[in-house]
């Protein structure tokens, strides 16, 4: 028999509903996958042994649009994350449905070639990268699950992958309005601290690019934190990066009118539960 093991994993930023036991579904984010395997994260854990449905949405270049993956799946682990404060899951493939074998290797394959990224080898944001053209300090790769509370009243879930207290690039599934203005939820976990805090401020869209790996990659600005939330942030980040921390705040931003935004977009039925 085949060991699945040896199939090498692949960092990813891409949506995946989840179909559960009880019949709900959840827009959640998958970070690696591989031919026979994939992790995601969860708010609540989930039984070892348990079977899932998910659709794993991803971008193919080859036929220029957005295509899925259905996979039934089992779970093989569950870890408690004190780093996004959620659960990773561990999923083994058990069946792929119609396509999704196919459509799964074209994006293991996309993902195994060298990528473009919006840093220098030095870590530095590159200055020609579109994305990234905001003048912003040296970054921290704190990767982070984040909440925003999106202006038109729904929330929205994101992951960070450089963050500075002033301004934050985060993998979002829906494409936000330029300018529009969010709360943003970011926990914070010190040292000395038992629990997680939450910290709150506003994110305004600085720029949006959609990458191939299936999400959008949106530049905030952050400012007006609440209570000690500015203090707390920096704080982790001094901790955590003890050779790149520095002082990186500036001036707080003006406040913005608030614009419509996009909703999430809608999943659909999954199918019957097997």
């Amino acid at each position: 028999m085949e060991d699945r093991r040896l199939h090498p994993r692949f960092g990813c930023k891409l949506r995946t509903g989840v179909r559960f036991p009880d019949g709900h579904t959840e827009l959640l984010w998958a970070e690696d996958i591989s031919h026979y395997g994939l992790s995601i994260h969860a708010d609540k854990p989930q039984r070892v042994g348990v079977k899932l449905r998910v659709l794993v949405f991803m971008f193919n270049s080859q036929l220029g649009k957005e295509v899925h993956a259905e996979l039934v799946v089992q779970v093989v682990s569950c870890v408690l994350d004190s780093t996004t404060a959620d659960f990773r899951l561990g999923l083994k493939v058990e069946e792929f449905i119609g396509d999704a074998e196919e459509h799964l290797l074209a994006q293991i394959n996309a993902l195994s070639k060298p990528m473009q990224t919006g840093t220098t080898s030095k870590g530095q944001y590159n200055k020609h990268d579109p994305l990234l053209s905001m003048s912003v300090p040296t970054s921290f790769p704190l990767h982070r699950r984040v909440k925003l509370a999106l202006a038109n009243g729904s929330n929205l879930i994101g992951w960070t992958e450089d963050v500075t207290p002033n301004y934050m690039r985060i993998a979002l599934s829906t494409k936000l309005d330029d300018k529009s203005v969010h709360g943003i939820n970011i926990p914070v976990i010190l040292s000395n601290e038992p629990e997680i805090i939450s910290v709150h401020a506003k994110a305004r869209v600085e720029s949006v690019v959609f990458r191939p790996m299936g999400a959008f990659a949106t530049n905030f600005s952050i400012f007006d934190y609440k209570q000690d939330g500015l203090n707390q942030l920096r704080a982790e980040l001094r901790e955590r990066f003890p050779m790149i921390a520095q002082d990186t705040t500036s001036d707080a931003l003006e406040d913005a009118a608030e614009d419509d935004t996009e909703a999430l977009p809608f999943l659909g039925d999954m199918g019957i539960y097997n």
